[in-house]
């Protein structure tokens, strides 16, 4: 339902920030990425200092300074972000190698934050961007991926903070 609103606006916009919040959404949840230090930052060309986008192997490269935990990772692009990216690049031209160019954290939190209000969600600070991160993690345990493969994916760095979803897994219940 939240994706669902972002496009009642996207409908209405016509400066095209709407959709561009979306797509920024979008690639959050498949990703994981970590809101600001790795999503908002993406590159389309390698830095050492941001996220960026590897065409060639079909990841974004979070480099090691650019990761919380310090240690670089690949982060592997479903589909749907290597739609969102080409799209963005595409629409950015040469000279804008940022891939969410024309959205700033003050511009993120707005609309996350006209999206919670409508959704009655106004006073739960628990639906903040992060959640998008817990929502890739939660999807990778209930497909069935190993938690340490999670925790690689999702660059963590304590064993306890992958464990968290453990109860997610599908044969969590299953009599041993």
């Amino acid at each position: 339902e939240f994706l669902n609103r972002i496009d009642v606006h996207a409908h209405k916009e016509v400066d095209g920030k709407w959709s561009l919040f979306k797509d920024f959404v979008q690639v959050l949840i498949d990703t994981g990425l970590r809101t600001y230090q790795e999503g908002l930052s993406m590159q389309n060309r390698p830095t050492m200092e941001a996220s960026c986008i590897q065409w060639h192997n079909n990841t974004i490269l979070v480099p090691a300074p650019a990761s919380k935990n310090g240690k670089a990772r690949a982060v592997p692009m479903t589909k749907r972000v290597k739609r969102i990216l080409k799209s963005r690049v595409a629409k950015n031209g040469t000279n804008n190698q940022k891939v969410f160019s024309g959205l700033t954290k003050d511009s993120v939190r707005h609309y996350w934050d006209v999206i919670r209000a409508e959704m009655g969600w106004s006073n739960d600070k628990n639906y903040c961007p992060y959640i998008c991160r817990h929502t890739t993690a939660s999807r990778l345990v209930m497909a069935g991926a190993s938690l340490p493969m999670v925790m690689k994916f999702m660059g963590h760095k304590q064993w306890s903070t992958t464990l968290g979803y453990a109860h997610l897994a599908p044969n969590a219940l299953d009599p041993l």
